[in-house]
């Protein structure tokens, strides 16, 4: 019985027996975009930053607890060399002999209890910036996820398309392995010469390799893929969907009034201005404004707690004080100093935000108009390539019944089949450009194609 399980496990091992597939894990675009989100790490770093900063933002009112700290001492003293008083008139003498307490008080206790409060006059405005930084990670974490959603949908459009295009290649070759079949069993009966065995010979050979190139993209881009949905790497993935288009007419400069100021850039440079206006304003008033600074402390105090009443006076002492400053530093006044110069370094920075703000808005709306008017050329030019494949197709079946009557050479028929397969590609990647670009329009105007269309 042993040596049969030992056996089965050898021929599974083997490849001999047959062993368990992997699951297919079957995906539309929507799924497909939801399993990034929740798995890929880079989204996941950034949601923990959102977190820390949400964090400390519910917690900002820790500014206001002092430091309090604690110790406790043990003190032993005595002399080291006891000096003997002189009786006579000789030298005095040194004894190493003195008891180890000679002293009154050898040993003592000490406690602290102390705690301090630092209140600097920006500490308000300081609040206002925890809450700025939690806003403007949101936003970083809201225009991350948006782009790892359109990353993820562009590349599941572009294996449909990948994928399409070496089904059409795949029927490309099956069509050509059967026209080399007619003409080898024609040129066995005298019917058609040599060359045209060789030319239906050469236009299958030459499709072969190309079917191994795309291969090996589809394999690229599906690693890809699986990477960013952050599965492994040895499932089998099917999608869903098909590769339908829908063409849609947008107004770009209505599109530029409705959602310019809501990309999600231009919120974050706006978001950006605000911050960078506060942090001026907390270097103002920490270099210019003074600081609060409470201190209050206890201590104790036991002297031989080993001898007579350790807890009355003066055996056991203790003491409270507290104290209230106010610090200005001055150096700060003075022009040029580095403190002086770190305000006016805050200062730029503001300015700079203000321009970046600008600046986002002037690309905004010129990536809008581009994304419009991309949309609108690759409309024409789907509408063109698909007419192109209707006539190769007539003009495909038309040079197959000339070359079946003898009216046509088997070149001219491979000319028109190489153009029916280009134009079938042109539809395709047209098809994958302008869902790219409407993506890419969704993703500028931070809004899904439903609310632009019914707004």
């Amino acid at each position: 019985m042993k040596h049969r399980g030992f056996l089965i496990l050898l021929m599974v091992s083997a490849g001999i027996l047959p062993v368990a597939a992997q699951e297919v894990l079957r995906l539309n675009a929507d799924e497909a975009a939801a399993l990034a989100i929740e798995n890929n790490l880079n989204l996941k770093n950034t949601a923990r930053d959102l977190e820390g900063s949400r964090r400390d933002w519910e917690n900002v009112w820790n500014r206001f607890l002092p430091t309090i700290n604690s110790s406790l001492t043990m003190n032993y003293q005595n002399r080291l060399f006891a000096e003997t008083p002189p009786a006579t008139s000789l030298p005095p003498t040194f004894s190493f002999l003195e008891p180890m307490f000679a002293s009154p008080n050898p040993v003592t206790f000490v406690g602290n209890l102390s705690a301090e409060l630092v209140i600097p006059s920006a500490i308000f405005t300081g609040i206002k910036v925890a809450k700025e930084l939690y806003l403007t990670n949101q936003i970083s974490y809201d225009r991350a996820r948006q782009d790892m959603e359109r990353s993820v949908r562009k590349l599941f459009y572009g294996l449909m398309v990948t994928q399409a295009g070496l089904d059409l290649l795949e029927q490309n070759i099956a069509t050509l392995e059967r026209t080399y079949a007619q003409t080898r069993q024609h040129y066995n009966n005298g019917l058609v010469s040599e060359l045209d065995l060789l030319q239906a010979q050469v236009g299958l050979e030459t499709l072969r390799p190309n079917r191994n190139q795309i291969n090996a993209t589809l394999a690229e881009q599906m690693m890809l893929f699986k990477f960013l949905l952050g599965i492994d790497f040895e499932t089998p993935v099917e999608l869903v969907g098909a590769l339908d288009v829908e063409i849609t007419h947008f107004d770009a400069s209505g599109l530029c009034a409705r959602y310019l100021n809501e990309r999600q850039d231009v919120r974050l440079a706006r978001q950006n201005v605000q911050m960078q206006d506060l942090l001026y304003q907390v270097e103002r008033e920490s270099r210019f404004m003074p600081s609060f600074i409470l201190r209050g402390g206890w201590s104790t105090t036991v002297n031989d707690p080993y001898n007579g009443d350790r807890w009355k006076s003066p055996t056991w002492q203790d003491q409270w004080s507290g104290s209230l400053t106010i610090a200005l530093p001055l150096d700060n006044f003075i022009p040029h100093s580095s403190g002086y110069n770190s305000v006016q370094a805050k200062q730029d920075a503001l300015l700079t935000a203000q321009n970046n703000l600008d600046q986002a808005l002037r690309n905004g709306e010129m990536e809008i108009i581009n994304l419009v008017n991309k949309l609108e050329n690759s409309a024409l030019l789907l509408e063109a390539y698909e007419l192109n494949v209707a006539l190769a197709e007539r003009a495909y079946r038309m040079s197959q019944e000339a070359y079946r009557l003898g009216t046509r050479e088997y070149l001219e028929v491979e000319n028109v089949r190489n153009n029916l397969l280009k134009v079938q590609n042109d539809v395709l990647v047209e098809k994958f450009n302008y869902l790219s670009n409407l993506l890419d329009l969704e993703f500028a105007l931070n809004a899904s194609l439903s609310e632009i269309i019914t707004e």
